[in-house]
């Protein structure tokens, strides 16, 4: 667990920068990043090969397991106060040599939410450093961010999005040992470059949200991960039993055919087929959407 005098120490400066980094949570290990390639290779149908990565303590137990753990929670607690939901889990994987990259961006633009009282917290589960693409964060507060389509084929982002900035805009690369992670607030612009690396590149980010923050948009459920829900806001979310949970899976992949629709939407109204979207529902469309689409 992390000192009382070093939890002061990331406070202050998430407070005043918007972001903090390394903090060491775990061993330098290959752990957790052979149990993400163990348990992906357990699915077997295309569209999850894709979905997987969002709300992935719904599918993944150990993933449930890691976001509950009282190291995160601890670091967690004193910015968002002790009642805390996970609202989504991703997992940004870059294999080696590919051309796979976040554009920037800041979360708020998208999250419509009540508040600031949300925190990402991005663990390298392998190495991240500049040749495999690691998380950069401006240095800055950037208002009024304005965005631009950029490749979306390899831009991580569902709407492959990239944010026009600056080119004197200064940033800070967040480079992180396995185990260690970074922690930053909706307001940080940030991104990533491809994986230009012989190693493959694995994040698991935690977004970590106070019950009362409600939002406009699609994300309508989470998770309870300390104290209490008072507001209920949230649509509560099962608990998987083990990998691959039929019950746990079930609810996820009505989120994620909602979400793909969508962002489904937004792609097809550019040629006039929005009143398409509503196929992307079905699994097997979702497989062509995925394949041609992102």
């Amino acid at each position: 667990m992390l000192s009382h005098s070093k939890i002061e120490e990331i406070v202050t400066s998430y407070k005043s920068k918007g972001f903090y980094h390394p903090i060491k949570l775990f061993d330098n290990n290959k752990d957790f990043y052979l149990k993400y390639l163990e348990s992906v290779s357990k699915i077997k149908n295309s569209s999850l090969k894709f979905e997987h990565r969002f709300k992935s303590h719904l599918i993944f137990k150990w993933v449930n397991d890691l976001m509950r753990d009282k190291r995160i929670i601890s670091l967690v607690s004193p910015i968002l106060g002790e009642n805390i939901l996970c609202w989504n889990s991703i997992f940004f994987y870059k294999p080696k040599k590919t051309k796979y990259f976040v554009g920037w961006h800041e979360d708020k633009t998208y999250w419509k939410l009540k508040n600031n009282n949300i925190i990402t917290v991005s663990i390298a589960l392998t190495v991240s450093n500049l040749k495999n693409g690691c998380l950069k964060i401006s240095k800055h507060k950037i208002n009024k961010v304005q965005y631009r389509t950029n490749n979306p084929k390899y831009n991580m982002l569902a709407r492959g999005q990239d944010a026009i900035l600056d080119l004197n805009t200064e940033s800070e690369d967040l480079i992180l040992n396995a185990g260690e992670c970074a922690i930053f607030n909706q307001e940080a612009v940030h991104g990533s470059g491809p994986n230009n690396s012989d190693e493959d590149r694995l994040l698991l980010a935690f977004r970590f949200i106070s019950p009362e923050n409600i939002t406009d948009m699609n994300h309508k459920s989470a998770t309870l991960v300390s104290g209490v829900d008072n507001y209920n806001f949230y649509e509560k979310e099962p608990q998987p039993r083990f990998d691959l949970d039929p019950v746990s899976l079930k609810f996820h992949q009505e989120k994620m055919a909602k979400q793909a629709m969508i962002f489904g939407r937004e792609k097809l109204n550019k040629y006039y087929l929005g009143f398409l979207s509503s196929l992307i529902k079905i699994r097997k469309i979702r497989e062509l959407y995925y394949n041609y689409f992102k």
